[in-house]
């Protein structure tokens, strides 16, 4: 694949659905070239598109990925995690499921604690640096601090999406993650959720007095 064509296909994971014309402006190659890429992988079963109606003039393609293409993202061999999850079950019940996630959760936590910056410096730069931790294990994660002062994390890929289809556990201990790394001083809240329906998981973190929390 030629790496304009694998650049598409990052910014349509990274950023969503887009046009064209979107595309080109990230890419800085024309919009005739970006319409020629996406014709290439779309025949390749790649990419798909929906109309979208504008107020005045035809209406505009916004492409997006297809499953297929998602599929070329890592997913941290999902599927076994998946069989093991159901065979625990099976085996040991519910409770043997919930003691799986947690031991996973748990060294999860202390892995990223050896990695995490001293709490004394800014909440951006400890924000900035599990980001970056969180796109080592494959997340495509980006954060930005909004005009009122909280922060926003945004996970364009799930790389456990098929076990946390298996068990919501996971997910759940997601939150508990970021909470406990950043603090008692911010409230950690999930906005966006790809088992919800949306294309990402998004987190708010938002700075709080001890009277609020």
């Amino acid at each position: 694949m030629t790496p304009s064509r694998q650049r598409i296909l990052d910014l349509l994971k990274w950023k969503g659905p887009q046009t064209a014309a979107e595309l080109a402006k990230r890419i800085d190659i024309t919009v005739v070239a970006v319409r020629q890429h996406l014709q290439s992988l779309t025949q390749d079963g790649m990419l798909q598109f929906d109309e979208e109606r504008q107020a005045v003039g035809r209406p505009v393609h916004r492409w997006r990925l297809t499953e297929t293409a998602q599929q070329k993202y890592p997913d941290q061999h999902s599927n076994l995690v998946s069989d093991l999850l159901l065979s625990v079950s099976e085996n040991f019940g519910p409770s043997g499921v919930e003691r799986v996630v947690e031991g996973r959760s748990r060294q999860m936590l202390a892995r990223y604690r050896k990695r995490m910056p001293d709490p004394s410096i800014s909440m951006g730069e400890r924000i900035r640096a599990l980001t970056e931790l969180r796109n080592q294990d494959g997340y495509l994660a980006e954060f930005a601090e909004k005009e009122d002062g909280h922060w926003v994390v945004s996970e364009n890929h799930c790389p456990i999406r098929e076990a946390a289809q298996t068990c919501e556990g996971f997910c759940a201990w997601e939150v508990l993650l970021f909470q406990e790394l950043l603090g008692e001083t911010v409230r950690v809240e999930r906005t966006e959720h790809q088992l919800d329906g949306s294309r990402r998981c998004v987190y708010s973190i938002e700075e709080v007095t001890s009277s609020k929390a």
